[in-house]
């Protein structure tokens, strides 16, 4: 997915950018600026993570096996469920609907294998080498990424700057009142001529 993102980015003849990843956009975003810093002016990651314990390897796996064997209808529930904080939830049920929906229209193998590759991340011995200014956004309701995740992101960027933000969990960007805080935005926002670039992960 990387790779992929690279390639966009050279059609259009983008870069470096701004490169923003919420979720298992994050991690995509980590790895293509492992791979390709000359491509990145600025890293921000919202409610992501670098790398797993054991444990949870085996309980993302176990989404995967849900998606495969018992279909889309089995595992939408729980995602929301981390998505949007219990608040949220209660308040616009009518995005919850429509979030369930729109899994629901997802091929299972397909989605199966995002888990896959989100097992096997492990990014966290590679990000020593980035330069570029970096953000890292914890939500204080995310059980995905949790706040000792994200802490792990900064310690390996040298200059990186964590960021909490209470009253999120993995879609800060549908469930936040009014938009991300301005001490989230990412500070390429306030410049003049900037190329922002963003992916978000909606499975993770």
């Amino acid at each position: 997915m990387a790779r992929a993102v690279v390639a966009g980015l050279h059609s259009i003849d983008a870069g470096p950018v701004h490169l923003v990843g919420i979720s298992f956009g994050g991690m995509v975003a980590q790895t293509m600026a492992v791979a390709r810093p000359d491509l990145i002016r600025s890293l921000t990651l919202v409610a992501t993570s670098c790398t797993f314990p054991d444990p949870v390897r085996d309980m993302v796996r176990e989404r995967g096996r849900v998606a495969r064997t018992e279909g889309m209808a089995a595992i939408a529930p729980l995602h929301v469920q981390r998505w949007f904080p219990e608040a949220f939830r209660t308040r616009r049920p009518d995005v919850l609907d429509r979030a369930v929906k729109l899994m629901l229209r997802q091929d299972p193998e397909l989605h199966a294998s995002l888990w896959d590759t989100v097992a096997a991340l492990d990014l966290e011995r590679r990000l020593s080498s980035l330069s570029c200014p970096t953000m890292v956004v914890a939500g204080g309701e995310d059980m995905s990424a949790t706040a000792a995740a994200v802490q792990l992101i900064v310690d390996q960027i040298a200059g990186a700057t964590p960021q909490d933000s209470p009253h999120f969990q993995t879609a800060p960007n549908i469930s936040a009142k009014s938009g991300c805080p301005a001490s989230m935005r990412p500070n390429c926002l306030t410049s003049g001529r900037n190329r922002i670039f963003g992916m978000l992960g909606a499975s993770s």
